[in-house]
C-alpha cells in the first residue's frame, strides 16, 4: 500500500501534471478554464477538518506529497523483513550495552 503511494507522489507523469496545472493558474490568459478565477474557486465539496475541496487543495496535497518523496525517498520505508532484522539489532544491541 505505502509503496503505491510512493510510487505515485514520484510518478514523473503526476509530478509534471501537478506542477503544469499549478503554473498555468497563475496566469489569466494561456486557457480559459484555469485562469485564476474560475479554477480556483471551484468546489468538489466540504471534508471535516479540511474545509471546503478545491482543485488547487488537491493539486497543492499531491505537491506536498511528492515533494515529501522527493527530500526523504523510499527509503524511509520499511517491508517487515527488514523491521524484524533491525529490531534483532536494537535488542541485541541492549544486550551488548546491559540495558537488557
Amino acid at each position: 500500500m505505502m509503496n503505491a503511494v510512493t510510487d505515485f507522489f514520484s510518478n514523473k507523469l503526476v509530478i509534471g501534471t501537478t506542477l503544469t496545472l499549478i503554473g498555468l493558474h497563475q496566469f489569466s490568459g494561456p486557457l480559459p478554464f484555469f485562469n485564476k478565477d474560475q479554477f480556483g474557486s471551484m468546489s468538489f465539496g466540504e471534508l471535516p477538518f479540511f474545509g471546503g475541496v478545491t482543485p488547487l487543495k488537491v493539486l497543492g496535497t499531491i505537491a506536498v506529497g511528492s515533494g515529501l518523496v522527493m527530500l526523504f525517498g523510499k527509503s524511509m520505508i520499511m517491508n517487515p523483513t527488514q523491521f524484524v532484522d533491525m529490531s534483532a539489532e536494537m535488542i541485541e544491541g541492549a544486550k551488548a550495552h546491559g540495558h537488557l
